[in-house]
């Protein structure tokens, strides 16, 4: 999933588990993400976070088990409704150029820096 997202003109953003709420809402303010992906077990933490941070619009569930009510399952979205023959697909995707995936990293004294 780390590259998938630029073949549209999205970038990726992976996050540590491992910070704090705060944190996390820190970081998803920088890249404001308009989608979020989790699976189980981070689920619930996705959904406290948009409710804090309003520009994600889009909760994806990845997972094995079913998704909760009312949300998108990332392997019913990959499938499709209907067939998909990719054209334009190069009219969306990242040039050469153009940034494909940011990681967030720890730095001095729990400060977050981008790279």
């Amino acid at each position: 999933m780390y590259y998938v997202p630029s073949r549209i003109g999205a970038i990726s953003v992976p996050l540590n588990f491992r910070l704090a709420q705060a944190e996390l809402v820190e970081l998803l303010q920088d890249c404001t993400p308009k989608v979020v992906i989790a699976d189980s077990l981070y689920f619930e933490q996705a959904r406290a976070l948009q409710t804090l941070v309003p520009e994600i619009e889009h909760l994806i569930w990845a997972d094995d088990l079913p998704a909760p009510d009312g949300v998108e399952s990332y392997e019913d979205l990959v499938a499709g409704e209907e067939q998909d023959d990719g054209e334009g697909l190069e009219k969306l995707g990242s040039s050469d150029n153009d940034t494909a995936i940011i990681f967030f990293t720890p730095v001095a004294q729990q400060a977050v820096a981008r790279v």
